[in-house]
C-alpha cells in the first residue's frame, strides 16, 4: 500500500522528485545487515536517537526498549520489512502503468 502511494506520487512532476526517488532506492542498494545494525543503533534504549526524540517531545519519560519487549519488537521488525520491501512495489507499479 505504501509502495502504491509512492508510485502514484512518483508519476507527478514536482520539485525534489529526484531526491525522493534516490531515498526510495536506498533500501535496495544497502545491505540488510548494515541497515539492521543502523536500526539497532537508532532505537537503542540507552543512546538511541529515537528515544532521545521521544523524551524531548515529552511522549515518554523513560527509555523504551524497542527490541526487548515482544509487542514492540514485532512492530519494529514488521516496519523494517515493510521499509525494506517497499522498493519492489515502488519500481514495478509505475512500470505496469
Amino acid at each position: 500500500m505504501f509502495g502504491l502511494f509512492a508510485a502514484m506520487l512518483q508519476n507527478k512532476s514536482f520539485k525534489g522528485s529526484g531526491i525522493l526517488r534516490g531515498m526510495c532506492m536506498f533500501p535496495y542498494v544497502s545491505t540488510v545487515i548494515a541497515v539492521a545494525f543502523a536500526w539497532i543503533l537508532l532505537f537503542d534504549p540507552f543512546s538511541g536517537s529515537a528515544n532521545a526524540l521521544l523524551n524531548q517531545m515529552a511522549v515518554t519519560t523513560q527509555a523504551l526498549n524497542f527490541f526487548g519487549q515482544r509487542p514492540l519488537a514485532q512492530i519494529m521488525v514488521t516496519v523494517f520489512e515493510i521499509w525494506r520491501c517497499f522498493l519492489l512495489s515502488f519500481l514495478f507499479i509505475p512500470a505496469l502503468m
